[in-house]
C-alpha cells in the first residue's frame, strides 16, 4: 500500500488502515518532514519524526521549561552519544526528570508528531507490513485506536484555522480580565450554553467543527501559567500539553472574556 497525499488525504489513509487492522509501519516522506507510525491490529503504538529525532526535541523542550540549563543538557546529550542510552533515561538517572514526567513528555511529543500528519498536503506514503518487531517496546508507549486518532486529527484540522484567528502565534501575551469561576465540588462549571455537549465530544475525540465554549481542564491548567509578560510559547513549555490543546484553551478563554491578547505574534505553523 503506497501512494501520494495529493491522491489520497491523510484522513483517508488512516480510515483505510483502520478498516484493514493491519500491523506494520506507515512511512510518510515530504520535503518538510519524514514520519514513521507503527501500528498493530488497529492501534497506533509508536510514532517518530525521522528529521526531528526525539532526543533533540526532548532536550529542547526540557531546556525551555527550565528543568535543565544549557550546560547540563549538553552533558546529557554527550552521554547519550557515548553510551547509546536514551536521553530520557539519562535525564531520569540524573534527577532532571521523574519517570512519570518523562512518560508525559514523550507522549506529548508523540501526539504532536502523530496529529501533525493530518495537516500534510503533499508527500509520499507507504505501509510496510510488520516483520515481527515488538511494537510495544519503542519510543513512546502509545495505545491509541486508529479510529480515535482519525477523529481527533480531523477535529484539529478543522479547528486550527478558528484558533489561529484568535491566537496568532507563540509570541502573543495576554491581559487577564477576570479569573474563571472555581470548580464546585470538583466539578468544572459551564461557561456557556452547550458546554456539556461540546466538552463531552472533545474528550471522546469526536469532531465538533468548532472549539467547545465551556471551561474544561485545559483552560484551568493554562491559566496557572499566565502572568505579566508570559507568552504562548512559555505556556506550551510549562503546561505539558500539546500545542493544539494550549492554543485551543487560550482561544476559548479569550472568547469567554477571561483573557485579552496584548499583541500579535508570528503566525503559528500547523
Amino acid at each position: 500500500m503506497k501512494g501520494t497525499l495529493r491522491e489520497i488525504s491523510p484522513a483517508d489513509v488512516f480510515q483505510l488502515l483502520g478498516r484493514q487492522r493491519r500491523s506494520g509501519v506507515l512511512r510518510v516522506t515530504s520535503l518538510e518532514d519524514s514520519l514513521d507510525m507503527w501500528m498493530e491490529e488497529g492501534l497506533v503504538r509508536r510514532v517518530d519524526a525521522r528529521r526531528r529525532p526525539i532526543p533533540a526535541r526532548l532536550g529542547q523542550r526540557v531546556l525551555r521549561a527550565g528543568l535543565v540549563d544549557s550546560a547540563g543538557l549538553e552533558k546529557i546529550l554527550d552521554a547519550h552519544r557515548r553510551l547509546k542510552r536514551p536521553v530520557g533515561t539519562l535525564m531520569v538517572m540524573r534527577g532532571v526528570l521523574s519517570a512519570d514526567l518523562l512518560e508525559t513528555l514523550l507522549e506529548v511529543q508523540a501526539q504532536e508528531t502523530l496529529y501533525g500528519f493530518f495537516g500534510m498536503v503533499d508527500g509520499n506514503y507507504e505501509f510496510i507490513d510488520n516483520d515481527g518487531t515488538d511494537l510495544r517496546d519503542g519510543l513512546s508507549g502509545l495505545e491509541l485506536p486508529i479510529e480515535s486518532v482519525l477523529m481527533e486529527g480531523l477535529r484539529r484540522v478543522n479547528e486550527w484555522p478558528q484558533v489561529r484567528d484568535i491566537i496568532h502565534g507563540p509570541d502573543v501575551r495576554f491581559r487577564v480580565l477576570k479569573a474563571p469561576p472555581p470548580p464546585v465540588d470538583g466539578l468544572l462549571p459551564d461557561a456557556a450554553a452547550g458546554a456539556d455537549d461540546d466538552l463531552e465530544a472533545a474528550f471522546m475525540g469526536e469532531a465538533t467543527g468548532s472549539a467547545p465554549r465551556g471551561l474544561g481542564p485545559d483552560e484551568y491548567k493554562v491559566m496557572e501559567f499566565l502572568g505579566p509578560g508570559v507568552a504562548v510559547q512559555q505556556v506550551v513549555d510549562q503546561a505539558l500539553l500539546t500545542d493544539f490543546r494550549v492554543y485551543r484553551a487560550l482561544a476559548t478563554l479569550v472568547e469567554l472574556g477571561f483573557l485579552e491578547p496584548e499583541e500579535r505574534g508570528d503566525e503559528v505553523d500547523v
